[in-house]
């Protein structure tokens, strides 16, 4: 909480960045037009939509994770949305890929006090209202079982390490034979999502696509 506060205290003091403006001013075909899409990323399998180094979509991210901004959650999964639904259109016809689950990446207890809602599942929350049943649901199979640090400057041999047994599914759920689409807000390496995928993978998932907004 102290921490939060004082991001808010800095968010007063400071003016407003040309970015949040843009960000609200501006409709969700336009932001799909502006922003960047995603360099590969390192990690097999995995993919990203949109360009993390953009101004404006690390300032979407930033007023979603640090200020919980519901305005700019609902402009993340619509631009989300439409790349999810090309993307699942595909994975249907030439993977099977039917009835999926919608999962967000988990927040540890820590993190969660610490910020008050876990930024993934907000958007995924959005998705699903958007979807209505049409596409996947959201279930929450994962859960953190511990904390772990941030990694920024970590390589990726490092991050891999640090996320080692972090997830598990949740108590009393089971993805057994289940499609699981795997979300998260921000990928850098990959080594949060590969965890999660071998997590689920353990467990006795069917088929896994790992997608982030941002990279």
């Amino acid at each position: 909480m102290f921490r939060k506060a004082i991001i808010l205290l800095f968010d007063l003091l400071l003016p407003e960045p040309p970015q949040v403006r843009q960000l609200q001013t501006l409709s969700v075909s336009e932001l799909g037009e502006r922003i960047k899409k995603s360099p590969p990323v390192e990690n097999v399998g995995i993919q990203a939509i949109f360009d993390y180094r953009d101004p404006l979509m690390k300032r979407l991210i930033w007023e979603i994770k640090y200020r919980g901004n519901r305005q700019f959650i609902k402009k993340a999964a619509a631009l989300f949305y439409d790349e999810l639904v090309d993307i699942l259109a595909e994975e249907k016809t030439w993977r099977n890929f039917k009835n999926p689950s919608l999962v967000p990446i988990p927040l540890s207890k820590k993190r969660f006090r610490e910020r008050g809602f876990n930024q993934c599942e907000e958007i995924c929350k959005e998705l699903a209202t958007l979807d209505t049943g049409a596409f996947f649901s959201l279930d929450l199979f994962l859960v953190r079982t511990r904390h772990t640090e941030k990694q920024t400057g970590a390589s990726k041999k490092d991050r891999e390490k640090n996320l080692h047994g972090c997830f598990a599914v949740a108590e009393g759920l089971s993805v057994k034979d289940k499609n699981i689409i795997l979300f998260d807000d921000v990928t850098t390496t990959g080594a949060t999502l590969k965890e999660a995928v071998e997590t689920l993978k353990k467990a006795g998932a069917r088929k896994i696509i790992a997608l982030a907004l941002a990279h």
